[in-house]
C-alpha cells in the first residue's frame, strides 16, 4: 500500500504532527529505555512540552491496554482495592 499526498517529513503516526518520522520513532524507544522526557527533548531536538505530551499519551495508551487486558482475564494487580 503506497502512501499518497505525504511529504518525506510528514509523520504517519500522529495527525498534524510537525515532528519528523525518525524523531517520532525515537521517542518510544527512548521511553522504553526509561529516559526522562526532558533528556529525550535534548537528544531529539524536540521541544520539552511536546515530548512531555507524547510521554503522557504513551502512558495513557499503556494504561488503556492494561485495563482492557485486565477486563478479559483475572489480573492479580487489579484485584487489590483502590487506595485514595
Amino acid at each position: 500500500m503506497a502512501i499518497t499526498n505525504c511529504s518525506i517529513n510528514e509523520n504517519k503516526h500522529v495527525i498534524r504532527c510537525r515532528i519528523s518520522e525518525n524523531k517520532f520513532r525515537a521517542i518510544p524507544r527512548l521511553f522504553c529505555l526509561d529516559i526522562e522526557a526532558c533528556k529525550v527533548a535534548q537528544i531529539t531536538g524536540i521541544s520539552g512540552p511536546a515530548t512531555s505530551r507524547l510521554y503522557i499519551q504513551i502512558r495513557q495508551h499503556i494504561a488503556g491496554q492494561c485495563e482492557r487486558m485486565c477486563s478479559l482475564i483475572h489480573c492479580p494487580f487489579c484485584s487489590f482495592p483502590a487506595v485514595f
